[in-house]
This record gives structure tokens, C-alpha cells and sequence, in this order.
């Protein structure tokens, strides 16, 4: 998965500057596009067979699969989803981070003198 995720980032830098000294913007939007679904399609591919073979370990091939190529993140999801839509709901949360905790406020200069006076 981790190669298919930099085939996609090398080839990905090598039509932007193919795009950039040719000045053809709408061959290299296609370009990319064609580019980004065969990456998408062979990490999806990769991971479809992994699944089939260990159903057990999906979550975590799926896991493995986003955090190699977050970019794909979509297409990799929507063809998951599209063949195992059994595992819909693991394959959506599979991946997203939990929301970063919240810090406690900080005391105000009143709350701490107040607390050290209430303390004494």
C-alpha cells in the first residue's frame, strides 16, 4: 500500500511539472485525473483482496490503507463501500481521528486569588 501511495505522489509531482512547461492545463487536469483513479483503484484492489482473504483484519487494512494515501481517501472509501457494503459503517469510520480533547480555560488572575484565599 505504502508503494501505491508514492507511485501516486511521484507520478502526481511529475505531471504538474509536465503541466507547467507545456502550459496545457486541461491535458494535465486529465492527466491527473486518470492518474488519481488507477492509484485509487489499485490501493482500493489491494485492499478489497486483504479483506476477502482476512475478513477479520478489515478495519485495520483499511486503516493502513487511508494513512498510506490520505489524498485517495474518497475514492478509496467509495469503492469500499461499493463492495462491501456490509462493512459501510466501519469503512466510513475507519481512520478519522477522535476530535482533539478540549483544554480546561486557564484561571483568571480573580479565579486563582479566590481559590488562594478560600485555601487559607
Amino acid at each position: 500500500m505504502d508503494q501505491i501511495a508514492q507511485n501516486w505522489r511521484e507520478t502526481d509531482a511529475r505531471q504538474r511539472e509536465l503541466s507547467r512547461l507545456s502550459g496545457d492545463t486541461h491535458m494535465a487536469a486529465m492527466a491527473n485525473a486518470m492518474n488519481r483513479r488507477n492509484s485509487a483503484t489499485m490501493l482500493s484492489l489491494t485492499v478489497m483482496e486483504a479483506m476477502a482473504r482476512n475478513p477479520a483484519d478489515a478495519q485495520d487494512v483499511v486503516a493502513a490503507a487511508l494513512k498510506a494515501a490520505p489524498e485517495l481517501d474518497s475514492e478509496v472509501r467509495a469503492s469500499l463501500t461499493m463492495a462491501f457494503p456490509g462493512h459501510a459503517s466501519m469503512i466510513a469510520a475507519t481512520g478519522h481521528a477522535p476530535p482533539a480533547p478540549v483544554a480546561a480555560p486557564r484561571p483568571t488572575a480573580q479565579a486563582a486569588a479566590a481559590a488562594r484565599a478560600g485555601a487559607i
